[in-house]
């Protein structure tokens, strides 16, 4: 039994736990956790065995423990359906989108956070989210045109990289600042004598996407409109906050943005839940499924 299985199991039993329990017990969404892969730009075996295994790895899953990699999807003539990704939120470790010529569009519409506990490095840098070489080498017209991350709020820990995606649109469009939390110094555009990280010469974002006179978008639809977070924040602010002043800043157990200064108050979690609560790890007597903690 592998250990997608053993995870499956393991809810299954846990859950049928719960029903017969006469304590209160934590409701735990019906969630699918995964082991993440840790390749980087290599693959094993032929090109569409590669995509059959991620696709047998990450089909169902809402929690990544570990690293996201969608890497060398260019096999000519062959149907990449990459709607197994649809119901990922939460990424651990990394996200890398590499070396990928034959899909145009690239959705992980339920994706919010990517938390960075590991990163890749590339070039003397360690990030969480790199998209690079996205393009077929001698036609660069062919290759990755859309991102479609539209849930994503939170890049944690780590910097963000584009690098030769000479047909990737929108992705100047978005206010990467808001997301990563941690300026601009964590964000880089790498402008290479090859090919450029982005394309500029694209469409327009929907009117519904304008905020303050500026639109934001990772394509097209209206649905696809980027939802910026305040990123305005007061200097003593470690991470974000839900408004100004001092008085105005997350607790640091928050994801994603809050609605007050309460570990209780949070959008989403960084690390794991304890019931209403957000916590940095699971008290002594708990144990962990995905992020939350029970007893």
């Amino acid at each position: 039994m592998d250990i997608r299985q053993d995870t499956m199991l393991f809810v299954i039993l846990f859950c049928f736990g719960l029903a017969h329990s006469k304590n209160p017990v934590l409701e735990i969404p019906r969630e699918k956790a995964c082991s993440g892969t840790n390749n980087g730009l290599s693959y094993s075996s032929s090109f569409i065995r590669h995509f059959h295994k991620i696709r047998r790895r990450f089909k169902g899953c809402t929690h990544v423990n570990g690293n996201l990699e969608i890497t060398h999807l260019v096999v000519e003539n062959f149907d990449y359906d990459m709607s197994f990704l649809k119901d990922i939120r939460y990424v651990s470790g990394y996200v890398l989108i590499a070396t990928n010529n034959k899909i145009d569009k690239l959705e992980l519409p339920n994706l919010e956070t990517i938390r960075g506990n590991q990163t890749i490095s590339i070039g003397g840098r360690d990030y969480s989210l790199a998209v690079v070489l996205n393009y077929k080498f001698g036609d660069p017209g062919i290759g990755l045109k859309q991102l479609h991350f539209p849930a994503l709020r939170e890049i944690s820990i780590g910097s963000i990289l584009f690098s030769q995606n000479p047909g990737l649109c929108f992705i100047h469009t978005i206010d990467w600042s808001a997301i990563s939390g941690r300026g601009p110094e964590s964000i880089n555009m790498v402008i290479s004598e090859d090919q450029p990280p982005f394309n500029r010469n694209c469409g327009e974002c929907a009117v519904s996407c304008e905020v303050d006179n500026t639109t934001r978008c990772w394509g097209d639809n209206p649905t696809l409109c980027q939802r910026i977070l305040p990123n305005i924040c007061h200097s003593s602010c470690p991470y974000r906050c839900y408004g100004p002043g001092p008085d105005g800043c997350c607790h640091g157990n928050c994801a994603g943005g809050c609605w007050g200064p309460k570990d209780t108050e949070c959008n989403m979690c960084k690390d794991y839940r304890l019931w209403n609560q957000c916590v940095g790890s699971c008290p002594v007597n708990y144990s962990k499924l995905n992020q939350y903690c029970y007893k």
